[in-house]
């Protein structure tokens, strides 16, 4: 799910920080959306410039008055949006109690609204200008299903145009799903319904970084639980045959270690799993230590 979180800060009292201990604290929040980011919890953000620059749109008598102030002085305002992607809101909680942010203001958290926002998607999809590059995948009937499995397990991903076909033809009927326009993770993807002639394999293949072992567990089990199949090192089939690589940014970083002995340790470990195990492949890691 996506979640709105709503970052608030006193004004005057952020102004009075020393310039290098708010360039500090400016570049700590950095560091943390670029995790977010690694981790597919970073979905989008705008910091707000002061409301002191503001203005209000109100309906009055029946027509639109613009006010530019004075506004009500209070002592925290919103400073910025973060878009986020999360389980649910515990997760998101949990995700954004480390911010650093929170050092500067407090943070007012909200789920989106899904179903208001696929209005969006599918609008978007149908009015706005088409991608320069898109992934075409073929599929054997199974495209819409199949896209509507990544749009609710996977952050940024939605279900835009459904097309189908406007009469019979040789191998189906007219209403029948031809090709379903949707997103995975930011990626514009259409599926089509081409038939059995060709079938996935591993030549391509989602890669999904993962912040932690829960978040590892989800997407591998979504995939599996829904008549995927698991393969090795971190990779596995979804119902349709397309592999996923459910990667955890802690295996990245560990099979990439300086240490050429302890990259070989956790590589070797990587080697004999299904499912990425982060635990396993942090001991392995450290070897004796």
């Amino acid at each position: 799910m996506k979640y709105v979180c709503l970052g608030y800060f006193d004004e005057a009292k952020f102004a009075g920080i020393p310039p290098a201990d708010a360039q500090r604290m400016m570049e700590d929040c950095f560091a943390y959306d670029d995790e977010l980011r690694r981790g597919g919890h970073f979905v989008g953000g705008e910091a707000l410039d002061s409301a002191r620059n503001a203005v209000t749109l109100r309906m009055k008598e029946g027509k639109v008055a613009v006010t530019d102030g004075p506004f009500v002085e209070t002592k925290e305002t919103l400073g910025g949006i973060l878009l986020l992607e999360a389980r649910d809101l515990d997760h998101a909680i949990s995700l954004m109690s480390k911010h650093p942010g929170v050092k500067i203001g407090p943070f007012e958290i909200r789920p989106a609204n899904e179903v208001v926002n696929q209005m969006f998607a599918e609008r978007a999809a149908a009015v706005g200008k088409p991608t320069k590059n898109t992934i075409c995948l073929w599929y054997d009937g199974g495209a819409e299903d199949a896209a509507r499995l990544y749009a609710r397990t996977f952050p940024d991903s939605s279900v835009g145009a459904v097309h189908r076909a406007p009469g019979d033809f040789p191998s189906g009927k007219k209403g029948d799903v031809l090709t379903v326009e949707f997103t995975v993770m930011g990626i514009p993807c259409l599926g089509v319904n081409g038939g059995p002639v060709f079938k996935h394999n591993e030549a391509f293949s989602f890669q999904v970084a993962t912040a932690d072992q829960a978040e590892t567990d989800h997407y591998w089990n979504a995939i599996i639980g829904n008549g995927g199949e698991e393969s090795q090192c971190g990779w596995c089939k979804d119902k349709w045959g397309l592999s996923w690589q459910i990667t955890p940014v802690a295996l990245t970083k560990a099979i990439t270690d300086p240490d050429p002995a302890a990259a070989q340790r956790a590589f070797q470990a990587m080697m004999q799993m299904k499912k990425i195990d982060i635990a396993a492949i942090e001991a392995a890691r450290r070897g004796g230590r």
